[in-house]
């Protein structure tokens, strides 16, 4: 919801200025830090995956990196196909 708001204003930014780029560069940390701690909730085992039916599934450390770096190829192939809004 945090990106989404961030992508709001800035559409009501002028293009290129000091805010416009303010706001687009925002999204990064945010997006970095929602997967950080994601990723560290299930590495500890403190997250339920509930598509498996098991209560608690101990992530380790190569799967958690490998499905982020898919995540981030998925994001750049949508990117450059024009499949983002």
């Amino acid at each position: 919801m945090s990106v989404f708001g961030l992508k709001l204003c800035n559409n009501y930014a002028p293009t290129c200025s000091t805010t416009y780029w303010i706001l687009s560069l925002l999204q990064l940390p945010i997006t970095v830090g929602a997967s950080a701690y994601e990723a560290v909730c299930l590495y500890r085992g403190s997250r339920a995956t509930l598509s498996t039916g098991e209560a608690v599934i101990t992530w380790k450390v190569h799967q958690l990196i490998l499905y982020c770096c898919c995540g981030i190829l998925a994001g750049i192939v949508g990117g450059l196909l024009g499949l983002c809004c």
